[in-house]
């Protein structure tokens, strides 16, 4: 199927109505974007009749979070305020290791291979992307993560299915005690999506090889460009980690090539959403308002999750410096276990 420019901008105004200033600049992960929503079928359930407004915040995963059927409910307490419209922000102990180190330290852990011997297609992922503020009689909102799961094979068929994680106050760490009748349940089924042998369409079909030129080919193959930049290496991998789940070896040669990537510094030691201990390499970009974090795990050096957090306050919605407005953790369990 061939799409227009004018079907790809009808898909684009579908899965975000805001309009973003002709004179922005596109972010590095429009690409893959458009891709996945070009490639994912047109049939999404109906949103929240809730009044919204849309954000020009445009998540690393618009195209699954468009499978959502709703992932910021708004409570009838009053005005909002920014902190309770967003996750915590992680907090980071600095560490005295340059980017190459702390790489290197994953790929040593990565090289034992006692995590992954060979890549699979399909991932389980959790997740939280801001496509939407909350209503203006509101004043704090309910965060309800979804696990994402994405089945394909061979002949690609395959099925995706989007479920309800444990929700938990905006500006909270984690789940809280005492949430509304409002809130999803965990584990309540929000999309399923189904395609028949050759309906799936992933932009890689084979498994990738281990080596550095195979991570660069299938980078390339997924929008990033050579030399583009760390933000723009990171902001692909969601994408291709929603289409493959891959070997340790992969990633560390997938961290070799990343290495490589203007733009990158190391952030700190903290503990992610679901209480691994990582390592955050942080990337940025001069034309990018968003500084994205990529979390290592110290445990087994794998890539096991990225954060986006805005590098300054913006007003439309009203979010403060440092606000996170995407995030994604991956080798989660078939639970999307959070926080």
């Amino acid at each position: 199927m061939t799409w227009s420019d004018e079907r790809i901008a009808r898909a684009f105004r579908a899965a975000d109505p805001a309009r973003t200033p002709i004179d922005a600049g596109a972010r590095p992960d429009a690409e893959p974007v458009r891709d996945r929503i070009m490639r994912r079928s047109a049939d999404a359930p109906a949103s929240s009749a809730r009044p919204r407004i849309r954000t020009r915040l445009v998540a690393p995963l618009l195209a699954a979070a468009a499978l959502v059927v709703v992932l910021v409910l708004a409570l009838p307490f009053g005005v909002p305020t920014a902190h309770a419209r967003t996750p915590a922000a992680l907090r980071y102990v600095a560490v005295d290791a340059t980017v190459d180190e702390v790489i290197g330290e994953a790929v040593r852990l990565l090289t034992r291979g006692v995590t992954r011997d060979h890549s699979e297609r399909g991932s389980v992922s959790l997740g939280w992307y801001m496509d939407a503020t909350v209503g203006n009689d509101t004043d704090r909102v309910v965060i309800t993560p979804h696990r994402l799961r994405v089945a394909w094979n061979q002949d690609l068929s395959g099925e995706v299915t989007t479920t309800a994680g444990i929700p938990y106050f905006g500006g909270a760490t984690g789940p809280a005690p005492d949430l509304p009748p409002a809130a999803i349940a965990p584990g309540t089924l929000l999309a399923r999506q189904t395609y028949g042998p050759g309906e799936y369409r992933a932009r890689v079909s084979s498994p990738p090889g281990d080596t550095a030129d195979d991570m660069r080919a299938l980078l390339s193959s997924y929008g990033a460009e050579p030399g583009a930049g760390a933000l723009q290496t990171i902001a692909v991998l969601g994408s291709i980690f929603s289409d493959w789940t891959l070997s340790d070896v992969q990633q560390a040669a997938l961290l070799d090539v990343l290495s490589t990537e203007p733009g990158l510094s190391v952030a700190g030691q903290t503990v992610d959403r679901s209480g691994r201990s990582v390592t955050a390499l942080r990337a940025v970009s001069a034309s990018s308002p968003y500084a994205v974090y990529l979390l290592l795990s110290r445990t087994t050096g794998r890539i096991v999750g990225s954060e986006d957090v805005l590098r300054e306050a913006v007003s439309d919605p009203d979010l403060p410096e440092g606000a996170v407005t995407a995030y994604t953790l991956w080798d989660v369990d078939e639970e999307g276990r959070m926080p």
